[in-house]
């Protein structure tokens, strides 16, 4: 077999552009080039000699679980709603946990030590501690066999609303004192999808989320925490949206970032990375777009080497959870695995010339941003000045014009409008949120789609 093609030479990358150039017949070959919103130039063709022929695994599993976000606040329904998702094939659980949350009738006959379930704190931190404690004890669990993350983030809490939950010093030190508890959760927990939603470039997206994970790394061993207490319990929410490849490259760029940052404070293990498909893109009109959407959105994030994936109904925006795009949300990644064998091979995209080039220049240039806000005094001191939520206030702005102007396609609703499509069923859901006095500047998720649906709407009524 290596002699198969030795009476072929290998073509270098000068012959192929010298050919293509010949093709073009007098146009430029820099025609051929553009630059993204990350400012990275994009080639029409990419050869052995953009990687020097590395091809680097970044993970070693390429298994992840199907999760899905359980938001009822009624343990009756929690449960009813639990045993029904994992009935239909997912692995893993975000579960909303409040004040009348009773963890031993949310999860009955869940057997949460065979599963992964994330605990989204929405009460107080020792209350939550002391539901799973009875938890535990109820059910005769070693409590080591406990797979998944407490997720509580005052960072993200205080970008999202503008105010802490509580106060500064009481949280960060909160979270600090969490770090030490002895369980096998991911307690150092990244809640980042907010970068995406509010339309920051992947690029920046990724430097916030460093800079965020930075501060709260920062915090913890400021308030005692060692890196042995945060081995193996750093865990990252982010939003993956549909630049197929480039988001392939945005999560293998973070974790070559994130080692950089835990080699400097010694913090052994891996990385978790959960990803939820775009809010972005969602539209409301012709909805059945958004699950062609959120395909691709889950294969960039199962190839670019996430541990759990979340699609978002294709309903999410405008209808309460049902039945049906439900299930569908589910059957997507079933699909992936077990039609297209995407948990069989160990990070696919290590070798691709176009990938691996791709992945090195958006570290780089995230790395660089990353420095940025670190010099202005890190994270905190940037989102207090209001300079995040500017910059990505920016991107957005720009991302929303090319939409508008039809640079950008959004299937459906700037490109091929359904005319004929009726709009009884639409709820929609979404509110305008009033903050009020505030500490920073909230960061608000956007939609791209909704003037336009807006317009459309209007002249249907």
């Amino acid at each position: 077999m290596p002699g198969l093609f030795k009476e072929f030479s290998p073509v270098s990358a000068a012959a192929w552009k010298e050919q293509i150039t010949k093709d073009l017949k007098g146009t430029a070959f820099e025609s051929l080039l553009w630059k993204n919103a990350d400012g990275i130039t994009i080639q029409p063709f990419y050869t052995v000699e953009n990687t020097d022929g590395k091809k680097t695994p970044l993970f070693s599993d390429p298994d992840w679980e199907i999760a899905v976000e359980l938001k009822h606040k009624n343990n009756t329904e929690i449960n009813a709603a639990a045993l029904k998702a994992l009935s239909e094939g997912a692995s893993a659980l975000f579960i909303e946990i409040h004040e009348q949350t009773d963890l031993v009738q949310a999860l009955n006959e869940v057997q949460a030590e065979y599963i992964v379930v994330n605990y989204v704190v929405k009460c107080s931190l020792q209350h939550f501690l002391q539901k799973l404690e009875a938890y535990v004890h109820h059910n005769k669990f070693d409590s080591a066999k406990l797979r998944g993350a407490i997720v509580i983030d005052p960072l993200a809490h205080l970008l999202q609303t503008g105010n802490w939950f509580k106060c500064q010093t009481a949280e960060l030190l909160e979270l600090a004192e969490l770090q030490k508890t002895k369980n096998n959760l991911h307690t150092l927990c990244i809640d980042a999808a907010l970068y995406h939603n509010a339309g920051a470039t992947a690029s920046f997206e990724l430097a916030c989320i460093l800079t965020h994970a930075h501060e709260l790394v920062v915090k913890c061993t400021e308030n005692g925490t060692t890196a042995t207490q945060l081995e193996n319990k750093i865990w990252i929410k982010l939003a993956v949206g549909p630049d197929f490849f480039l988001e392939t490259a945005k999560l293998r760029a973070l974790r070559k970032l994130w080692n950089l940052v835990a080699e400097q404070y010694g913090i052994q293990g891996q990385l978790y990375i959960h990803c939820e498909t775009s809010l972005l893109n969602n539209s409301i009109l012709d909805a059945y777009n958004n699950m062609l959407r959120t395909t691709t959105e889950g294969m960039s994030a199962v190839i670019g080497g996430c541990d759990s994936l979340l699609v978002h109904a294709f309903d999410a925006v405008y209808k309460n959870e049902n039945n049906f795009s439900r299930r569908m949300a589910i059957n997507q990644q079933h699909i992936l695995k077990e039609e297209s064998y995407l948990n069989k091979v160990a990070d696919i995209g290590a070798g691709s010339y176009y990938i691996e080039t791709l992945t090195d220049q958006l570290a780089e240039t995230a790395w660089a941003q990353f420095k940025n806000i670190e010099s202005k005094g890190g994270w905190l001191a940037c989102v207090k000045a209001g300079f995040i939520q500017q910059e990505i206030g920016t991107q957005a702005a720009l991302l929303q014009q090319n939409i508008n102007e039809g640079k950008q396609t959004l299937l459906g609703v700037n490109k091929f409008p359904n005319p004929k499509e009726t709009i009884a069923e639409i709820e929609i859901l979404e509110q305008v949120v009033k903050y009020g006095n505030t500490e920073v500047k909230p960061l608000e998720a956007i939609r791209l789609s909704k003037t336009m649906e807006q317009e459309r709407l209007a002249v249907k009524h």
